[in-house]
Parts: structure tokens; sequence; C-alpha cells
């Protein structure tokens, strides 16, 4: 062997003629080192109670190479390989590991280089046997087994945060300790062990990572245990999908998965890329859904094929769906399928991966009764949606059955909340194709009225906006049980933004062009704990909540940020951040993986984020630096 390369080859498979071209060495020059175990490779691990060694199998890389394709915030257009084996330090073995990166950009096969190495050998123990791998916020974590003269073979693991130093891995822990009061035992009749351990990431949250390796519950031969731990790193947090108006059925416009913004990084975000609806009057009110890596969205554009499904990281466009109408209201996407809701009434239905091909028809429509800015919600296998009346259609796409309600549903714990024009309906969400009667009604006081404001539910509470509210009550919290009025929110302009409802907190916009912020534990008739600053126009946009940002959109065509926390005690508070568009935003934002996404009658969808450079590939480095 060489001792400071690595050797790179290349698979190329040919489908169609059963073949396959393997290419390659290409040498990666990494640091030196020396094969553990003196060199050999071989079996030198000492044990606790036994003289037999264990081999170290120190002659190949472990399993596996592990690959990874990052996304924005994380690093579009890059890939990651991890690897690792056993090496000599100083007459005892240690992990030697590697990250190796490549640019998705560059023409013909990928060309590697080590963006970070390092070998963990902190104390005389040995170490060997290990599997590395990363989640999806870019931690890193190694699994392995330990052994020494006077331990037992045991299972740690350590790893590398996000942003932690290259080269470097933090302090080990047990996975399974070999020493007391673990006490568990030693093998005695053969040098193989485990060949190998596996370190794998949980397909579904991308955050868990799931590690294999053996041990033994008592010294002998043959006689080993498996032990199998899961493992994540606090930091990570899916991001999360925002596939639906308002987030989620409960329509409460808020993430608690979202692990990259927050006061503090906010001032960090920019605009990263905006596409263009196609059409002459093809402004962007539609909210967006982000769901599996594609943003969906739809435009008042040409009256034909406004849908349009992108990649939610780069922007690039993937389809567009063939609508008989605009397309200006709010998808959602559910069970591999994306619901859009046409201005004419047509409920459209369509594969969320597309069809092969640029133009998509609907897998089904609807038609729902008449024009509709409704956004629908998906439950039980049904899909609710107002239009002149309230719609059950099943997912296969046969209405059921209508009921008094037009605006855009919440579902929650098996019932319906919708508005009427004065009304507020709560329905069970039963499965069947029969009659539905209202399980309760609240009318509104005489004069008030419903508007664009979408009910949400949180902690047995419904919270509304209205529209000319008697003294300025144009902000409702109802039972969700009984519909029993519980208390009125304050607010000089009338509410035609959705509400959000996040830790204890309200937050809504208002036609005077303020945000405001009320309380769960109010009682009877409230003012706002505060509200900002008038914008330059009235706030249509509802707004939406990450960690301790409020993000929401002006017809003055900012999109502003708060904190949601407040501004010290005053009660009228300044944005910390705000993004010009070139049109009004009554989009409302939606945040996802880092980034946000909102659309603005400059006929474009908007997504910002934190851009991050990375180390630069191939000089010269203006050229060559991967903005991610």
């Amino acid at each position: 062997y060489v001792n400071n390369q690595v050797n790179e080859y290349t698979f190329k498979p040919d489908f169609v003629h059963q073949t396959a071209t393997i290419t390659g060495p290409t040498p990666i020059t990494v640091d030196p080192y020396t094969l553990a175990c003196g060199g050999s490779g071989g079996a030198c691990i000492p044990q606790a109670g036994t003289t037999e060694p264990l081999d170290s199998i120190g002659d190949r890389l472990m399993y596996r190479l592990a690959y990874r394709r990052y996304a924005p915030p994380f690093g579009a257009n890059r890939q990651q390989w991890l690897t690792n084996h056993a090496v000599d330090v100083n007459g005892t073995v240690g992990e030697r590991w590697y990250e190796f990166r490549a640019s998705l950009t560059a023409p013909g096969p990928p060309t590697l280089f080590v963006y970070q190495q390092g070998t963990y050998s902190p104390d005389a123990t040995y170490r060997w046997m290990g599997s590395i791998a990363s989640d999806q916020n870019s931690d890193i974590l190694m699994g392995y087994s330990t052994s020494s003269s006077s331990q037992y073979p045991s299972i740690y693991y350590t790893g590398q945060g996000r942003n932690g130093p290259l080269g470097t891995l933090d302090d080990e822990a047990p996975i399974l300790c070999g020493t007391s009061p673990c006490g568990t035992g030693s093998q005695t009749d053969t040098a193989q062990w485990g060949y190998y351990t596996d370190m794998a990431v949980d397909a579904q949250d991308g955050c868990t990572f799931w590690y294999t390796n053996q041990y033994y519950q008592a010294t002998g031969a043959s006689a080993w245990s498996t032990r199998l731990a899961s493992l994540a790193f606090p930091s990570c947090a899916s991001g999360g999908d925002w596939p639906a108006f308002r987030y989620n059925r409960l329509h409460n416009g808020y993430n608690p998965l979202e692990s990259v913004l927050n006061s503090g990084s906010i001032a960090k975000v920019v605009e990263l890329w905006t596409f263009a609806a196609s059409g002459l009057n093809a402004d962007v009110g539609s909210s967006p859904a982000v769901a599996n890596g594609l943003v969906y969205f739809g435009s008042f554009g040409s009256q034909f094929n406004d849908f349009y499904a992108l990649d939610a990281y780069t922007g690039a466009f993937q389809w567009t769906g063939a609508t008989n109408e605009i397309a200006d209201n709010s998808p959602v996407v559910a069970d591999g399928m994306v619901y859009q809701m046409t201005f004419d009434g047509l409920l459209d239905a369509f594969h969320a991966n597309g069809c092969g091909t640029a133009q998509c028809s609907p897998v089904w429509s609807v038609d729902t009764g008449t024009n509709s800015d409704s956004s629908p919600a998906v439950y039980a296998g049904m899909v609710y949606v107002g239009s002149s009346m309230l719609n059950a259609i099943t997912t296969s796409g046969f209405k059921c059955w209508t009921a008094p309600g037009n605006g855009s549903p919440a579902v929650v714990n098996g019932v319906i909340y919708v508005t009427g024009y004065t009304t507020l309906y709560a329905y069970p969400a039963t499965p069947g194709c029969y009659s539905h009667t209202a399980l309760w009604s609240a009318n509104l006081p005489t004069g008030a009225h419903f508007g664009n404001s979408a009910p949400a539910v949180a902690d047995g509470v419904v919270y509304v906006g209205t529209n000319s509210g008697p003294s300025g009550q144009n902000f409702y919290a109802f039972d969700a049980a009984t519909g029993h009025q519980l208390w009125t929110g304050q607010s000089s302009g009338d509410i035609n933004s959705s509400p959000a409802v996040a830790n204890g907190m309200i937050y809504v916009g208002s036609q005077d062009g303020k945000l405001y912020a009320y309380s769960t534990v109010c009682k009877t008739s409230c003012n706002a704990l505060w509200a900002s600053a008038p914008t330059g126009g009235p706030l249509f946009s509802s707004p939406a909540v990450v960690n301790d940002l409020v993000l929401v959109g002006s017809n003055d065509g900012y999109l502003y940020a708060y904190n949601a926390n407040g501004c010290g005690g005053s009660t009228t508070c300044s944005p910390i951040k705000s993004w010009h568009t070139g049109g009004l935003i009554q989009s409302s934002p939606a945040v996802s993986n880092g980034m946000i996404y909102v659309g603005s009658h400059d006929k474009k969808l908007h997504a910002l984020g934190i851009p991050v450079c990375i180390t630069c590939v191939v000089p010269p480095c203006a050229v060559n630096c991967i903005v991610e």
C-alpha cells in the first residue's frame, strides 16, 4: 500500500447492455498513515481476560463508503463521501476517518477531494471496526469497537457537529462499555470480530443514526450478541416540510422542526433565487407548499398551466399542471398527491412527483360549484374544500357531500372547522358519503362577517379573524368543542390574515398594516401584547412562526421578520429584518429546511435562505467557489 493515498474507482453501469465499466484507480493524497498492528493490518487487538487477539482488518476501508448529496441550507451542488479505517497510533490502534467532497456541477465523473480528515485516538485504548455517516444537518457520527488488556470489547461513538472544527471529533461516549460495572466479556476462539459494523441514518427523519455492532455478554467462544443503538444530534431536525396552507391541517402556521432560522441567524438571510410565472398577469398570491424536495404554487396567470412544481433547493422547473382557470389558491400535498383549487371552482388532483413530462394533466378534477378562494385540507382519505358550500371529496375524486361553509377548512381530531359569511361551523370528519350535520355553529355579532381569515385550532380553541367587528373587535376565540365564544381581540383594522399559534401566542395581520400578537390566556376582551409599527400596506399575508421568528408579507412589497417575543417591553415593535420584492405580497410565507418561500405580485416566487460557500475546489476561487 501507499501510506499517503486512498484510491478512487468509478463504476458506470450500462443497463441497456447489462454491462458495466470500472475505471481507476485514481489516487487521492491523504495524510500519511501506518496500517494497524505495526503495519500488518492484522490481529493485535488485546482483550481483558484472554490472550486471544482480535483482527483489526486494518488492510481495508471499513463498511461503508457513506454517500450523501446535500441541499440548502446545508449545501446544494455538493456531494459527500465518508469512510474510515484502522491505523497504527504509537503502538495502539486508532480510527483514521475522511470526508471527501465533489461538486455536482462539474461535467463527467466526480473528482473527489479531501475536505477534512483526522485520526481519533485520545488514549491508549485500541479503537477499530468503525462505521461513519452524516445526517441531513451535516452532523457526522462514527461508531466503533474499543478494547484493551484491561477492558472487554466495547462499543463507543464520537462525532462532529455541523459547525465543529475541521479534522476533529468530540469526546467519545459509550453505547456499551466493557469495564466494571458493565462487565461483558471477551472472545476466546477466533480473531475475527464483527466483519463489519454499520452506522446508518434513518431514511424517514434524516436525523436518527442507527448503529449496529457486536459484543459478548460473557467471555466465551462463538457466543456473540448484537447491540443496536439509536443516536441523534439535538440540533438536527428535519426542518420539516410545509405541505399545506398554514403548514398543517390545524392551520397553526408554526413549523416546530425548523432548526436553522431564528433571530440570531435571520440577518444572514438573502434572496437565493426567484422563479417567474408565465402569463400577462401572473401574480403569485398562492401560498407555497413544500414537500419531498419540491415547492408547489399557483399563479394568477394565463388561465392555463398556472400551477407549478419546482426544485425547492435550486428553483429549477420540474413540471406545470394543466388548469382550466387561474390557480391562485394554495395547494396541499398528501399521500403522493397534490391538490389545487382553481378560481373557477375546480379541485384538481395531480401526482406530486409529476407525470414524466413538463406538462401534466390532473389525475381527476371535481367541480365544487363556484369561484373559490379556499385552500383544501386532507384528512382520512377525504379532501375538504370551501366553495359556495363546504365540499367533501374522496381522494379518488368522488364528491360525497356538501354543507354550509365557504372558507379554507381546518381539520383537527376528527372535526372540520370552516367559516361561512357570518357563521363558524364544526362538522364531523367521519368517513362515508352521507349528509353531515353541524356539531355546532357560532354566529358573529350583527354587522361582523368573515373574510379570508381561515380558522386555526390549538389546545381546544378555534382562532379566526373577522371584518367590521363592533368596536374594533376583529379577532375571535371559540371553544372548539362547543362553539362558545371565549374572547375577542382588538385591532384597528379588519383581519383577512389567518392566525398563527405558537408557544402561547397568537400572531395575525390586519388591514391597518400591523402585525398583532395576542396571548392565548386572554379572557373576555383583550388588547394585543404588542403590535408592529404600521407597514406601508395592509396585511393580507398570514404569518409563519419558526423558533423565535414571525414572518409576514405586506402589500407594500416587503417580507418582514419580527422577534416573536416582542421588543423588550414596548408595545410597538419594529422588524428585525425585511426583504423587498417587486410587487405587493398577499402570499403567506412557507418555511422549510432553512428556506423561506413567498409569492409576490411581481409575478415571481421568491426563495430566501442563508448562502454558504465551501472550500474552493479548484483555483481560482472566484470561479470555482461553490455558493450553496
